[in-house]
């Protein structure tokens, strides 16, 4: 029996290393523990797959590009189910569900390569690299292990001494558990909450092990000092550190075990995007336009990236961003993008893979295939049959198929000139690059502005995530949560190539429906021309939403990690998703002007809880603001009574008076100024001197919200009677008109039951290991004090 089958949660199954043979050109030099199947003997040199796995281990110009520094690519191999070998592109009848765990449906591998002067060789130096075959997800960890190894590689002096190093490479990595600890990092929705924080570099000192949030960390993800080979497992500054405690290798290879694999708690990807967002981006912002051109029902594309400046890392690194953009690359051990279309990323292919690209092709539907292929070999260009978009990354030039050519610089518009002729608010409010008549959707506009403005990665991030939501909303309106064609209409419909796999479970779903439907309740309750009828039934609506919400995050504390999850990714820019977005042009829109508007006085609630308007468009539009929606329940009234008719109301019913809420002696108030039971001003106002007194006037002039808790404070302005009269005369007439109709009691005992409701949920939150963070880094101060405020009414007391 091989050695691969002795254990079958090795982390590692295949050791290989490539060279340059100055006769044969790139060979496979050595293979351990045994050949990978498929892929023949050492000898077997003239064999189409063995040649195209050498090409990948030996890449084009490696000669010249890693004299300096080593290169390195990533590829994977693909099981055949029928005949039981591996194969450098999938076959897609025969992907099926995994049965034999000592052959995996895939082997994830990363190589790098290595150039050395050597007198000795007839060429003048030596080209070798190794590379490793493993199930983990993220390769790229492995890197750092693979380069103290190379090290050796390039010293050896024969096979035998290349065998050795493959040995003490594969028992060293198999003595650490990474499949296991992996597996539970990838597996717990916990990833994708701290992969959606935005100020991770707040989060990272809390998370070590010296500190109570990294021991509950690592409770959460069920690791404990050590793995199951006795290796210590450390958590620092928000990294998993595997160290090699337990292992001894043979000498000369002691500087193998000498560092610890990292692992980052962070990085949900397996390259980060800020290694190639830049050049994603440029690119991205020429082909959604032409996607957008496509029919739904013909949506489907081929694209080939060819580079020949940039190393073979980096052209990985922009396929890799790219699919990850796509949602498709931590697609388990399958092939299938969304339900009915495949999907097939080759970070980097050599022209030896050309002709089983063709064959793969040859048994494909190309309705519903999608491929994202890197290359550094301009070949592929002539093979139009390979491709629907070829872009060339180093000329910034995207060509389809059918020659049509996008290239800004042989545009008849020089649109850098052409913006800067205009004023500068239109010329902040969204890029011209597209000064054609064709549509511009929400993705496309912000992918543009982007480009021109180059915001720092996290802002990226979750700007991208925020778009997916309001869309995924616009959605909803029209379909159910439990449609399962709901994603495949997302890609199909609104054709702008980025998604984010965790928004479109049916849980993440369901809590983008409850934050959607929270904030119409709120926009609605904060409305003050509502009448009185409704609402109430707005109260009993966001009763019921309250206690949904409560009873989804008591079900486990996974629904509470997927509730924070949607919570981080949630946008209150409602006007962005007015109408049908999937036809809705923002070619014209200003983006920063419909966002700066949102934060404008009595337009939203967002107004009351955070009206900051000089940070940048991404900063404001990437700040989380759901957790400051869920504490406008604390700022409803209690105290609603029955108007009384007086010789002071006008014959329409509206008072003559101002319902002022800054002054407790004035007669026509419906409001009573009070404060919370336990709770000192003193208090209040030493937390509450940051509100601005302008948010305050705001907060006075609707008689809906309970500003009492902070009413008394000083250099509080009290709005006069012309600020109020206007905006409040017509409430005060429907206030009338309907008071016979309307339950003023159930008012307060509703309210109150909101309130309750609120802290409860808020409480769950701040109990989750990293809710206190988020409580206290993305809830604004003010909400902040209104939630301790309602603990101290609703939980502290008897």
């Amino acid at each position: 029996m091989s050695l691969v089958c002795e254990s079958s949660s090795n982390s590692v199954l295949y050791v290989l290393s490539g060279e340059f043979d100055n006769k044969y050109g790139p060979i496979i030099s050595c293979q351990y523990p045994r050949d990978v199947p498929g892929f023949g003997s050492v000898r077997d040199r003239n064999v189409d797959n063995v040649s195209s796995l050498a090409s990948l281990l030996i890449p084009t110009n490696a000669e010249h590009r890693t004299l300096t520094a080593p290169d390195s690519n990533v590829f994977t191999l693909f099981l055949n189910q029928h005949t039981r070998n591996y194969q450098l592109l999938p076959s897609f009848d025969m992907v099926t569900m995994e049965t034999d765990v000592q052959d995996p449906a895939r082997l994830n591998f990363i190589s790098v390569v290595k150039t050395l002067r050597d007198e000795s060789n007839s060429r003048g130096a030596k080209i070798r690299s190794i590379a490793l075959g493993t199930t983990l997800k993220n390769v790229e960890v492995l890197k750092p292990f693979l380069m103290e190894a190379l090290v050796h590689i390039m010293d050896a002096n024969d096979v035998n001494g290349i065998k050795k190093v493959l040995m003490n490479c594969f028992q060293a990595l198999n003595r650490l558990d990474l499949y296991t600890i992996e597996t539970g990092l990838y597996k717990n929705p916990i990833r994708q909450t701290l992969c959606s924080v935005r100020r991770k570099s707040l989060l990272q000192s809390l998370l070590s092990d010296d500190q109570q949030l990294g021991k509950d960390m690592l409770k959460i993800l069920g690791l404990g000092g050590c793995d199951r080979f006795g290796n210590k497992i450390e958590l620092k500054n928000g990294k998993l550190l595997v160290h090699f405690t337990d292992m001894s290798v043979q000498s000369p290879f002691e500087n193998l075990i000498q560092k610890p694999i990292e692992m980052s708690l962070f990085n949900c990807m397996p390259s980060h995007i800020k290694n190639a967002n830049l050049l994603v981006f440029r690119f991205l912002q020429k082909l959604i336009p032409m996607l957008g051109k496509l029919s739904s029902s013909d949506y489907s594309f081929r694209i080939i990236a060819n580079s020949h400046n940039l190393p073979k890392e980096q052209i990985c690194q922009f396929v890799v961003t790219l699919s990850q953009l796509m949602g498709c690359f931590d697609k388990a051990e399958n092939t299938q993008y969304y339900e009915g279309a495949n999907v097939l990323i080759l970070p980097y292919a050599e022209v030896s893979m050309i002709k089983s690209i063709k064959q793969f092709y040859a048994t494909c539907d190309f309705a519903n295939l999608f491929t994202i292929i890197g290359t550094a070999n301009s070949i592929f260009r002539q093979h139009k049959y390979l491709w629907d978009y070829y872009y060339d990354i180093d000329e910034d030039t995207l060509q389809t198929s059918n020659n049509d050519v996008n290239n800004n610089q042989n545009s008849l518009w020089d649109n850098n000139l052409f913006k800067k002729l205009l004023p500068k608010s239109i010329n902040d409010g969204a890029s011209l690059h597209n000064i054609d008549s064709d549509r511009m959707g929400l993705m496309a506009a912000f992918v543009s502005l982007i480009n021109d403005m180059k915001p720092d990665d996290e802002n990226i991030l979750s700007t991208l995530r925020k778009i997916n939501v309001l869309q995924i909303e616009s959605q909803l309106r029209e379909f159910r949560i439990d449609d399962t064609s709901l994603c495949s209409r997302y890609v199909t419909g609104f054709k702008d190539f980025i998604t984010f796999n965790h928004l479109f479970t049916q849980k993440s779903l369901t809590v983008i429906r409850q934050f959607s439907n929270l904030d119409h309740i709120i926009s609605n309750l904060y409305d003050p021309a509502q009448s009185l009828t409704t609402r109430q039934e707005l109260l009993s609506q966001l009763i019921e939403l309250l206690k949904e919400i409560i009873s989804f995050i008591g079900k486990s504390e996974e629904n509470l990690t997927i509730f924070l999850n949607i919570a981080l990714d949630y946008s209150p820019f409602q006007s962005l998703s007015e109408g049908n977005l999937m036809v809705r042009d923002f070619s014209a829109t200003n983006l920063r002007y419909e966002i700066a508007e949102t934060l404008k006085k009595n337009k939203s609630w967002i107004s009351i809880t955070d009206n900051t308007d000089t940070r940048g468009i991404f900063e404001t539009f990437a700040k989380e603001q759901a957790f400051n929606l869920l504490s406008m329940s604390f700022l409803l009234n209690l105290d609603i009574h029955k108007p009384k008719i007086t010789k002071s109301t006008n014959l329409d019913g509206a008072f003559a008076d101002s319902l002022s809420i800054s002054s407790s002696n004035s007669g026509n108030s419906n409001i009573e100024i009070r404060r919370p039971r336990s709770m000192s001003l003193k208090w209040i106002k030493n937390l509450h001197l940051h509100k601005s007194s302008d948010n305050f006037v705001e907060l006075s002039t609707n008689h809906w919200l309970d500003t009492s808790s902070v009413s008394s404070l000083p250099g509080r302005l009290t709005p006069s009677k012309s600020s109020n009269t206007g905006s409040m005369s017509s409430v005060s007439s429907i206030s009338s008109s309907s008071s016979r109709k309307v339950n003023y009691k159930g008012f307060r005992q509703k309210t109150e039951n909101i309130k309750k409701l609120t802290t409860e949920i808020l409480s769950k939150i701040k109990n989750h290991p990293i809710g206190t963070f988020l409580i206290d880094e993305e809830m604004s101060s003010f909400s902040q004090i209104l939630f301790q405020v309602s603990e101290v009414e609703f939980i502290s007391s008897p």
